[in-house]
């Protein structure tokens, strides 16, 4: 098994550095905040992974068209986070939000 907080520093202190030249949305943040969330998911702390995957989110809708595959891979991963979390009422809809977006393309 990996060493994922080694692996959570670099990826945060990366992001650190990156935000002092880029804007919060800049969408080259976007893989940031998934390697972030991976490694939250990893650890089993499942609030931040959702933060992370959420401002993945957030940064596709601004700079993405709304159908792009994308979405089809957050919406299903924050659905997977979800169901990790006992959440599974809620993983549905993040599931079925990932489907309706790939049967559009």
């Amino acid at each position: 098994m990996g060493n994922f907080s080694a692996a959570l520093t670099m990826f945060e202190k990366t992001l650190e550095i990156k935000l002092t030249r880029l804007s919060s949305d800049h969408s080259e943040l976007a893989a940031l905040f998934n390697n972030i969330g991976l490694m939250h998911f990893n650890l089993e702390h499942y609030g931040k992974t959702l933060e992370n995957y959420n401002l993945a989110l957030d940064n596709g809708l601004k700079s993405l068209p709304k159908y792009h595959n994308y979405f089809v891979q957050i919406y299903g991963i924050i659905g997977v986070i979800y169901k990790a979390a006992e959440s599974k009422a809620t993983a549905i809809k993040y599931f079925e939000k990932s489907f309706e977006i790939r049967s559009k393309n």
